[in-house]
This record gives structure tokens, sequence and C-alpha cells, in this order.
């Protein structure tokens, strides 16, 4: 009697442990589809910004999941110097939508002596937390803009 009870309780155990290994490999390997940008490029509102000022994007997406992201933009001059990163957290509202977005520049950006403006272009990523332990991100790129003084 005793030996049919502890194969029960080690029977389930391992079913439970089977169906816990298969879930984490779905989710693992499962190509979730949290958010979907409409262009790769993002047009930029404002083409010339000044220093201190906000630069406003063009975004059109289609959010499929009801979760938070956590947003990084990154700006970056012709010879590919990152000026810039800004890191926010938001929560954008689910379905198909065309909104615009606006980033800030820092006050203080070196210029070259010969010119007044830099040519710069913004890297942004959304990265989701898919259960607490995978993340999914989506990166695009915006049109060239200029920072001036």
């Amino acid at each position: 009697m005793n030996n049919k009870i502890c194969y029960w309780i080690v029977s389930i155990f391992d079913f439970r442990l089977i169906a816990l290994a298969l879930f984490m490999l779905v989710i693992a390997t499962y190509p979730f589809g949290a958010f979907r940008i409409e262009n790769e490029t993002l047009k930029i509102v404002t083409p010339i910004v000044k220093q201190g000022d906000c630069v406003f994007v063009e975004l059109g997406y289609d959010k499929l999941v009801d979760m938070p992201s956590i947003i990084s933009a990154q700006i970056i001059t012709d010879d590919y110097k990152i000026i810039a990163l800004q890191m926010l957290s938001c929560n954008l509202e689910p379905g198909k939508h065309n909104i615009i977005i606006g980033f800030q520049l820092p006050r203080k950006i070196n210029l070259p002596y010969k010119d007044d403006y830099i040519k710069a272009h913004m890297k942004i990523t959304f990265r989701y937390e898919i259960f607490g332990f995978r993340n999914k991100d989506v990166t695009c790129k915006t049109d060239d803009f200029k920072i001036r003084e």
C-alpha cells in the first residue's frame, strides 16, 4: 500500500515537471508578436531642432498586448557617435494607431567649429518583457534631422 502511494506521488510530480518544461519551452521559443511598427523608418515632424528642444516623431504602430514597454531612444550623428540616450517607460494603447511622440535633446551639444548644425537620426527600441524572463525588442530608426544652436 505504501509503495502505491509513493508511486502516485512520483507520477504526479513527473507529470507536472514535464508540463512545466513544455510550457517554458513554448515561452522561450514562440515568436510573440507584442508590437509592430508600420514603417522601418519613422518620419520626423520637426526636421530642424534647437539644442534642448524636443524632436517629434510620427509613429504608426499595431500593439497586440496590453503591457507597458521600456523605450530607449539614441540620438546618433552622421559619424555614428551617440550624443544622447533617453529611456522611458510607456504604455501605448493596444490596436492600430498613428501618434506623435517627442524626445528631449540635451542642452549642450558640442558642434563642429565650421558648421552651425549637426545632422543626426534616432534609433528607437521598444522592449517588452514576456512572462518575466524573456525580452522582445522592436527597433526602428528615424529620418535624418538637423540639430542647431
